[in-house]
């Protein structure tokens, strides 16, 4: 994501506080301010919208890449009910130090694959051979990133993280 834009800092000290233009907040010292900038971006990449918006761009990449193809007779796919766009079965991780959101499916396999994690299945190919038919990869997490990261979800995501910097 591109850095977005926080408020202005009134330069200087005064006594020994720091305030922030316009929003009346008073901050000590610099490390003050460091952790209410990182708490208000964690809470918007956790629970303000971000993950949601990234889970969104998730699904959109699994069914263009894997449920759009034709479906085997010998296996049901289980799609938003216990497969791979099942946003039940996403897991969130959000790294402080390096402000990044990761997001996985934690869907699993069926059958034989039932101890597999079916996202690593499809994106590899690997024992996916259902029929003695070799199944192609089908990679979308790097599709999904990129799809975050440009158009209307990243302006949605930017906006949602400005508005929780607003607040502070």
């Amino acid at each position: 994501m591109t850095p977005c834009h926080p408020k202005k800092w009134r330069g200087g000290f005064s006594k020994g506080i720091i305030m922030a233009e316009g929003s009346g907040a008073t901050y000590n010292t610099i490390e003050e301010i460091a952790v209410t900038l990182d708490n208000a971006i964690e809470e918007a990449m956790t629970s303000g919208g971000i993950d949601d918006a990234a889970k969104m761009a998730l699904k959109i990449k699994i069914r263009e890449k894997v449920y759009k193809y034709a479906q085997s007779p010998l296996y049901h796919r289980r799609g938003d009910d216990g497969g791979l766009m099942d946003t039940k079965l996403m897991v969130s991780n959000y790294d402080r130090e390096s402000r990044e959101l990761s997001i996985q499916t934690h869907a699993m396999g069926t059958f034989k694959h039932s101890e597999d994690r079916l996202d690593e299945l499809v994106e590899t190919g690997t024992g996916f051979d259902y029929g003695g038919n070799a199944v192609i990869p089908r990679p979308f997490y790097d599709d999904a990133d990129q799809y975050a990261s440009s158009g209307v979800v990243h302006t949605l995501m930017d906006d949602t993280l400005q508005g929780y910097l607003d607040k502070i």
